[in-house]
């Protein structure tokens, strides 16, 4: 899945930065969605190629998070080492593992029927 399947649904994003855990890489960069009271949404994609690593969505109620197969184990060691709940984005919620990219931006098309 690429950074640019997803922005359209998303709109404008409200940050961006390197991204400086060592597992994704050296050209992995952070985005995010939303308000501080309304975040939506953020990735962590490839600048270069634009492959997103992980994305992750918010309803308030519900966490959505799409990991690239190949990496999740490595993100998951990362969030160990750097004390990071790998499971919970907060408390109460559990994130809901999406494996298929298809599912992804359905998820998505839904998430912009309601927030817009």
């Amino acid at each position: 899945m690429n950074i640019l399947e997803i922005t359209p649904a998303l709109g404008r994003p409200r940050g961006a930065s390197e991204w400086t855990w060592s597992c994704w890489g050296e050209s992995a960069h952070y985005v995010d969605w939303g308000g501080e009271e309304n975040h939506i949404a953020s990735a962590v994609f490839d600048l270069i190629t634009g492959e997103i690593y992980c994305l992750e969505l918010y309803t308030g109620t519900q966490a959505i998070r799409y990991l690239l197969p190949e990496m999740a184990e490595d993100y998951k060691n990362e969030c160990i080492k750097m004390g990071v709940d790998f499971d919970q984005p907060a408390p109460g919620i559990e994130f809901i593992t999406v494996d298929n990219p298809q599912d992804v931006l359905t998820t998505l098309a839904t998430l912009n029927d309601i927030t817009r």
